[in-house]
């Protein structure tokens, strides 16, 4: 199926609300059927959320192919305990306003891949992963930005010797990209 097909899939899957089924050839299981619910598209992939981790992962169109009909692929199991929520809507409306920030940000999350930093967005945070040499990312991520309603400030940057706390959620991924970046 071509790259535009497969658009058209997501855009039609992203307006009704399905959930679809893609075989990704990427990420730590390469070849397994995703179940996903997209988010956004753009020209070289789309942000959805993996109903296995419940996270809102990157997925290049490159990498991944839509099902033929009847086809049995392993489906994606992640190892990881995910913080329950019911669809992808549910990050947008989380209690923060992580969301609609991250999603003014994108094209400079984006460019973190060139730098073999993969990013996976969550209700209440961001993750970035370093990649090996093959791609995957590696389990443990290097910085996690965390809301923590109880906490003041409020929004929490992880993986310094000791965690920086920020006011709002855009100074948070703001200094986030520039720890990725230094």
């Amino acid at each position: 199926m071509q790259t535009e097909d497969i658009k058209q899939t997501l855009q039609d899957a992203m307006q009704t609300g399905e959930i679809l089924s893609v075989i990704y050839y990427g990420g730590s299981d390469p070849g397994t059927a995703r179940m996903i619910f997209p988010v956004k598209i753009d020209n070289a992939g789309v942000w959805a959320k993996c109903i296995a981790s419940n996270r809102v992962k990157r997925f290049l169109f490159e990498k991944m192919r839509l099902p033929e009909s009847g086809e049995q692929a392993p489906v994606y199991h992640d190892g990881q305990k995910a913080k329950p929520f019911d669809n992808a809507a549910s990050v947008e409306h989380s209690g923060n306003n992580l969301f609609p920030v991250f999603m003014t940000m994108l094209e400079q999350f984006e460019a973190l891949e060139q730098k073999h930093i993969q990013t996976s967005l969550h209700p209440t945070g961001v993750e970035l992963h370093q990649c090996f040499q093959n791609g995957k990312p590696q389990a443990i991520p290097f910085f996690c930005l965390e809301y923590e309603a109880n906490q003041r400030p409020p929004w929490v940057i992880y993986g310094l010797s000791k965690p920086v706390f920020m006011e709002t959620s855009e100074a948070a991924l703001i200094e986030l990209l520039r720890l990725a970046n230094s």
